[in-house]
């Protein structure tokens, strides 16, 4: 790109980069966000502002020449294996779904912004408000870590609610699934595996298991002892694990165990508990900076305020004299 060049009319430009790997610090902290390893590419993509993100996706497809591999039918695309990331600050932020009528324009893309791709091994679509989860499951035999990953594509419609029941049953059948194809598993069934799944929160490096039922149902239990009438739009709330406490989102990670009833301890880690450690003593650490901060103003305040008093000067007694009128 030119110094000083300037998109055409009605065009934006974007910067590309490629994932090519994922690292995890340590490494069998999978449960946690990777570190991705990424290359920009040379060439700046230029598209009209009209343009839906498929034909972004077609653009790199056509790049890196990638084919679709033999075996799928005549209807899948090159483009259908690019998964799209949005970039902030050098890191991905979210995926880009592909709304039908969605395009460069209506999100509000700008010149020079940046995204990333992936290369899948499968073609993928994700619908407006579908939500791609990251499983971990099965721990090791001292229960310090998980031993799989695996991804699960959770199609979700633009009226259904994202339901334990739905959730449940779209694991078992991804579960099933990796166990015998990965694990070598033999005679599995969905049926009659028993799991307990809990939300991981990596900002916090804490665990919340997922309750079967109303995702919020033990949140509002008081306010619904007080309040005995609900509106449909709190009923539709309880069960909604995009909302609170849970708060579903792409690539939210979810721990996946075998067995009933499990609670937080089961799915902490030794990683976990470390680095909330840390958490606690950095928050510490601002809290004794804020205080050492807000002393030492204090103390400077008060010398500035002694040594800038200013000695009052001595006043001068008025003497008025008044004539006597009546001589």
């Amino acid at each position: 790109m030119r110094p000083g060049s300037v998109a055409k009319k009605n065009h934006v430009r974007l910067k590309i980069s490629r994932i090519i790997d994922k690292n995890y610090q340590p490494n069998e902290a999978i449960h946690t966000d990777p570190k991705l390893e990424m290359i920009e590419l040379e060439e700046i993509f230029e598209l009209p502002v009209i343009s839906p993100f498929n034909v972004l996706r077609e653009s790199i497809a056509k790049h890196i020449e990638c084919k679709v591999p033999v075996g799928y039918s005549r209807d899948v695309k090159p483009l259908d294996f690019i998964r799209l990331y949005a970039i902030e600050n050098g890191q991905t932020a979210s995926i880009v779904h592909e709304p039908i009528l969605t395009t460069l324009k209506q999100a509000k893309v700008q010149d020079l912004d940046s995204y990333a791709f992936e290369l899948l091994g499968h073609p993928e679509s994700l619908a407006k408000k579908d939500l791609l989860l990251n499983i971990v499951y099965s721990k090791d035999d001292d229960g310090d870590y998980f031993q799989h990953r695996f991804e699960i594509h959770w199609p979700l419609k633009e009226n259904i609610a994202a339901k334990y029941e739905y959730l449940e049953n779209h694991v078992l059948t991804r579960l099933s699934s990796f166990m015998i194809d990965d694990l070598h598993y033999k005679n599995v069934s969905k049926q009659a595996l028993k799991i307990t799944l809990a939300r991981y929160f990596p900002d916090r490096a804490q665990w919340i298991v997922i309750e079967p039922g109303s995702s919020s149902s033990n949140i509002n239990q008081s306010a619904n002892k007080k309040n005995k009438t609900s509106s449909p739009s709190t009923k539709a709330s309880k069960s909604n694990l995009r909302l609170e406490p849970y708060k579903l989102t792409d690539l939210t990670v979810i721990g996946v165990l075998e067995g009933e009833y499990l609670t937080v301890n089961d799915f902490d880690t030794p990683y976990d508990q470390q680095t909330r450690k840390e958490i606690e003593h950095d928050k510490q650490q601002k809290r004794l900076n804020r205080e050492r901060n807000r002393n030492d103003n204090n103390d400077r305040t008060q010398v500035n305020g002694s040594s800038s008093t200013r000695r009052k000067s001595p006043q001068n007694t008025m003497r008025i004299t008044v004539d006597d009128f009546d001589s």
